[in-house]
């Protein structure tokens, strides 16, 4: 387990984007709501690509910047989204690089939106899978950094919110998909 900062939970300290690992050392990288946190996600790539084995992984979970997300965020005014940014040039910086919580939720959508551009832009890396999720799950779980309890809700009140979130998003995505899921491998 590793962060940009040392807890006691955290085993490695490390830059993702400058990461102090053994070239092709790796076989899978999992980043769980973090990529809109980092101030280049280009470099990142970049640097996941040397760490990893011949056919790595990297399996990213990050929020997706639908209506609804959009709307949450703008009242939440906890994390926030820019769209005018170069995602693909390592010398963009989408987050200001002092700050580790500093964030721009657009990270994901602009990246991974259309995976011909991904795959042109980063050699060597395919995007082998993408799905959408999380509408009324994500909020009924207390989202990322829960901070409000949430009521136990019994397991059939859950399997009808799922069946209900699998068919809104199914309509449409960009309006209710809060969350995004994606897999890229080393080629």
């Amino acid at each position: 387990m590793t962060d940009v900062t040392k807890k006691p939970w955290i085993d490695k300290k490390i830059n993702a984007m400058d990461m102090n690992i053994k070239t092709g050392s790796i076989d899978a990288i999992v980043i769980s709501n973090a990529l809109h946190h980092f101030s280049s996600p280009a470099k990142f790539l970049d640097e996941c690509k040397r760490v990893l084995k011949k056919n790595g992984l990297i399996l990213i979970n990050e929020p997706n910047t639908s209506f609804f997300m959009r709307m949450i965020m703008n009242i939440m005014k906890h994390e926030s989204y820019d769209y005018n940014v170069n995602v693909f040039n390592k010398k963009t910086i989408c987050n200001d690089k002092n700050d580790p919580w500093s964030s721009n939720c657009a990270v994901s959508e602009l990246l991974f939106k259309n995976e011909d551009i991904f795959n042109k832009e980063f050699k060597n890396l395919k995007i082998i899978y993408q799905k959408y999720d999380e509408f009324i799950v994500f909020p009924l779980s207390g989202g990322v950094v829960s901070k409000v309890k949430m009521t136990e809700l019994p397991i059939w009140v859950l399997k009808l919110f799922d069946y209900l979130d699998k068919l809104l998003i199914g309509i449409s995505p960009s309006i209710f998909a809060l969350g995004r899921r994606i897999v890229i491998k080393k080629l």
